[in-house]
């Protein structure tokens, strides 16, 4: 994997010739929701490799790129689709339904994407003109133990540790925060830097989404990131440009109210799957200690289902609402206050609360046997528990600062930060 050492200008006349990509182009977000929906099987097949190589299988990483996954929130001026946050929440989903840590690779540097967008025009072209194989951008900025960062002529030198970059063997580039205490006020910095200038930790080691490949990196010696791969962390959340907008609605969508509306497509497109395989099972399996030879005719099969026909439907109308009422904001050019913020993150984390609870009932509806390694019951369960324990989608958290901003309180520092 080698990026170009001259890559291409974005071409600002890409949207006039007949045939090229318009932005959120229908028919391209119906292909690709058709690659996923075809990759599902293989997906299943490579999911326990995935758990064990602890980061998504090459192949299927290659399979990915080759389809334009990697290139749905890449900007239609460089090649690429800007598939709209209800377009890309499908994909997810439908990935999710194979394997989640696939999906979670595929939102986590889709976002990391969408971030890059917001950067000096210079290195938007290094970035989306690169020759490489693969996702372009994952890490970590500020909210998880930023780096540290002083100013030189022309840029930073930064060094530091960041965990939880899921992703980061695949990716160009990494986003960290980095803290820079030149001046009167520490100043909250995210550097782009290239995948040849961090080191990978072998610490990814987990419970659930084993498969994500989300190490720590590390920078132990200083590097130098230039001034066009760096932006202040509050300018992002904001939304203040150095440039217009790239073209179409995903442009226009805060940064975090798209990570907050598409987060839960993982967890939910898992609970599809865990529904989708007992009823499969219930079928053809019986009871163990008791009179029914088939699980299909027991009462208690019969609630099970109703409860996780309601739940389901509960997070897809959940997740829906979040969609299209952040899609509106964009539309509108309306910016996000902190009472939507609350709200965002309070939605996707009941429908991650719900997708979890659907595993787990369907995993103790499966019996014993859904604790074998090779059981996807099993996988679904711990891989959708994961979401429900990420620092932004922590339920009690979540309706703490939504209680808070819905009364005029201020709810925290920690709602507005990348």
């Amino acid at each position: 994997m080698t990026m170009a050492s001259n890559p291409r200008a974005a071409d600002d006349d890409l949207l006039s010739p007949a045939g090229a990509h318009q932005p959120g182009d229908p028919e391209q977000a119906a292909r690709l929701l058709a690659f996923a929906t075809d990759m599902v099987p293989t997906l299943r097949q490579r999911a326990l490799l995935a758990d064990e190589l602890r980061r998504v299988p090459p192949e299927t990483v290659q399979e990915l790129h080759d389809a334009g996954i990697f290139r749905m929130n890449v900007p239609v001026e460089y090649g690429g689709y800007a598939l709209t946050p209800k377009q890309q929440y499908a994909i997810f989903a439908e990935i999710a339904r194979g394997c989640g840590s696939t999906a979670w690779l595929v939102w986590v540097t889709g976002g990391g994407t969408q971030l890059m967008a917001m950067y000096d025009r210079k290195f938007q072209d290094e970035a989306f003109g690169a020759d490489w194989m693969g996702p372009l951008n994952s890490g970590v900025a500020n909210g998880s133990g930023p780096g540290v960062a002083r100013r030189v002529e022309g840029g930073y030198m930064l060094r530091g540790r960041w965990p939880f970059c899921s992703g980061c063997h695949y990716t160009a580039f990494h986003h960290l925060g980095a803290i820079c205490h030149d001046g009167d006020t520490p100043a909250s910095i995210v550097c782009m830097v290239p995948h040849d200038q961090i080191q990978i930790l072998d610490d990814w080691k987990v419970m659930g989404l084993r498969g994500s490949g989300s190490n720590t990196i590390t920078i132990e010696e200083e590097v130098f990131v230039p001034d066009h791969r760096v932006r202040v962390d509050f300018d992002l959340v904001m939304m203040n440009r150095l440039q217009p907008a790239r073209a179409g609605l995903l442009f226009k969508v805060n940064l975090l109210l798209f990570a907050g509306a598409t987060m839960s497509a993982m967890g939910l497109g898992m609970a599809r799957a865990a529904v989708e395989l007992l009823r499969e099972k219930i079928m053809t399996r019986g009871i163990t200690n008791s009179n029914y030879a088939r699980q299909h005719e027991a009462p208690i099969t019969h609630i099970q289902l109703g409860e996780l026909h309601c739940k389901l439907l509960t997070a897809e109308l959940v997740a829906q609402n979040i969609l299209t009422r952040v899609e509106e904001l964009a539309r509108n050019d309306q910016p996000a206050d902190e009472l939507e913020l609350t709200r965002t993150t309070l939605e996707k984390a009941y429908v991650n609360m719900l997708s979890s609870e659907i595993t787990e009932l369907a995993l103790r509806a499966s019996g014993a046997s859904a604790i074998h390694e090779n059981s996807p019951f099993q996988r679904l369960f711990r891989d959708s528990r994961v979401p429900t324990l990420h620092g932004q989608s922590t339920i009690e958290t979540c309706l703490e600062h939504f209680g808070r901003a819905s009364i005029g309180m201020h709810a925290s520092d920690a709602v507005t930060r990348i």
